[in-house]
């Protein structure tokens, strides 16, 4: 039963659905900073330095016609990113960047949902993917 203060009703043993958007499935992973920094590791890609300060950095700047895609976009610490400006890598001020390999960029592939880069998840392993995002009660 169900009651407000003025009515009771019934509560009703099975509920109808009359209309039902269908959601596509998406099989890709949100492009955002946070997909980015756990792409690259949470490692600056220009010095190898992991953690603190770290940015987003376009490997061909915006201005020189570089788009904002998983293959121009790479983690960068604030301090590269800085010494880079708005040049491309072997044009740098030191051309430390130039010597430098900056690991191949792509979209991470995923698992449940959940990125993982070049890491699957195995069946056994596969309750992981969602435990943290599951509701226990």
């Amino acid at each position: 039963m169900v009651r407000s203060p003025s009515v009771t009703f019934a509560l009703p043993a099975v509920i109808r659905l009359a209309m039902y958007i269908r959601k596509p499935f998406l099989d890709r992973v949100a492009f955002n900073k946070k997909n980015i920094l756990r792409r690259d590791g949470y490692t600056c890609q220009y010095c190898n330095r992991r953690g603190e300060r770290l940015t987003v950095d376009h490997v061909v700047p915006r201005s020189r016609g570089g788009e904002t895609t998983w293959i121009n976009v790479v983690a960068a610490c604030l301090r590269c990113n800085l010494r880079k400006g708005n040049r491309l890598p072997d044009e740098s001020v030191c051309g430390s960047f130039a010597s430098r390999s900056i690991r191949s960029s792509s979209s991470p592939r995923t698992c449940c949902g959940h990125p993982h880069g070049a890491r699957r998840c195995s069946i056994r392993g596969a309750s992981t993917c969602w435990r943290s995002d599951a509701i226990l009660t």
